[in-house]
C-alpha cells in the first residue's frame, strides 16, 4: 500500500519534471533567451488546457469525474510554472464550458467549445500547448 502510494508521488514528481524540461526548451531556445536582463526577450507562453468542463464530464471512474481532475492537475500545473518564472493562461479556471449560449444540442455545444479554446490558443502570441486529460481509470485494491 505504501508502495502504491510513492509510485503516484513518484510518477506525478516525473510528469511535472518532464513538462518543466520541455516548457524550458521552448522559453529558453537559444542564446538572446539566455540573457535575462534584456527587455526584448519574447518569451512562451504556456497554455494550459484543462480538458472537458461544464456540461461536459468526460471519463468517470470511482465517481469522479476527469473534468474535476484535469482542473486540480492544471492549476498545479500552472502553480509550478509560474514558481518557475514561465508565462501561462488557461483555457478555463473554473468548471464552466467555454461553448457559446445554452443552444442546440449537445454536439454543438461541445463543438463550440472546442473551437473556443483554440481560438484562445491561437490569439495567445508565442503559444506553447499543454492539454490535460484523463483516461478510463480505476483505483486498483490490495
Amino acid at each position: 500500500m505504501i508502495f502504491l502510494k510513492f509510485e503516484k508521488v513518484f510518477n506525478a514528481v516525473i510528469c511535472i519534471l518532464f513538462v518543466m524540461s520541455i516548457a524550458f526548451l521552448f522559453v529558453l531556445e537559444d542564446d538572446t533567451r539566455m540573457q535575462i536582463a534584456s527587455k526584448d526577450i519574447d518569451y512562451a507562453t504556456v497554455v494550459i488546457d484543462p480538458g472537458h468542463g461544464g456540461e461536459d464530464g468526460g471519463a468517470v471512474g470511482e465517481g469522479i469525474l476527469e473534468k474535476e481532475i484535469n482542473l486540480d492537475v492544471s492549476k498545479k500545473v500552472e502553480y509550478i510554472l509560474n514558481l518557475c518564472g514561465i508565462n501561462t493562461d488557461m483555457t478555463r479556471r473554473t468548471d464552466d464550458s467555454l461553448s457559446i449560449g445554452s443552444e442546440g444540442t449537445v454536439r454543438r455545444r461541445k463543438v463550440s467549445d472546442i473551437k473556443k479554446r483554440v481560438e484562445k490558443i491561437n490569439e495567445t502570441h508565442n503559444a506553447f500547448l499543454i492539454s490535460i486529460h484523463q483516461n478510463f481509470f480505476l483505483q486498483e485494491k490490495y
